[in-house]
């Protein structure tokens, strides 16, 4: 990433927020935070919700197609829900405005986080716009096989 000017001050490791808790505490904030437009006669609404044995992000009411997963049938968490959780650190320690740098096969996930920071009560302009601030990079990696 050097190579690019990608310099990072502090590295934060995916392992710490797992140890820290701080995944299984995202989650449960989105399980307990209320959702937005809220139909009439629905007594619960929350911004994630348990479905199907799985647990999903109600991301439609923030203008996703569809809702998104986040922990599967079988327990284990989506690769969004550790995302989120690191954006929720983000706001946590201050940052006004939040640089990602993601793989070229990553286009569609720019909205998909907003929503999920939406959910979590935050602006979601401090995430770059596609349009203008988000860079995707592309890398080609040639191997020499072996014979």
């Amino acid at each position: 990433l050097a190579r690019i000017g990608i310099v990072f001050d502090t590295y934060f490791s995916e392992r710490s927020m797992v140890a820290s808790g701080a995944i299984e505490q995202t989650l449960a904030d989105l399980l307990a935070r209320d959702a937005p437009d809220q139909p009439e006669g629905v007594d619960e609404w929350k911004v994630a919700y348990e479905a199907d044995g799985a647990t999903w992000l109600r991301s439609t009411v923030f203008g996703d197609d569809k809702d998104r997963l986040l922990v599967k049938t079988d327990g284990d968490y989506t690769y969004v829900l550790p995302d989120i959780a690191y954006h929720r650190d983000k706001f946590a320690r201050g940052f006004q405005r939040l640089t990602n740098v993601w793989g070229a096969d990553h286009h569609g996930y720019v909205p998909r986080l907003k929503n999920a920071v939406q959910a979590l009560g935050h602006d979601p302009d401090p995430l770059p716009r596609p349009s203008s601030r988000t860079k995707r990079w592309c890398s080609v990696w040639w191997i020499k096989a072996s014979k």
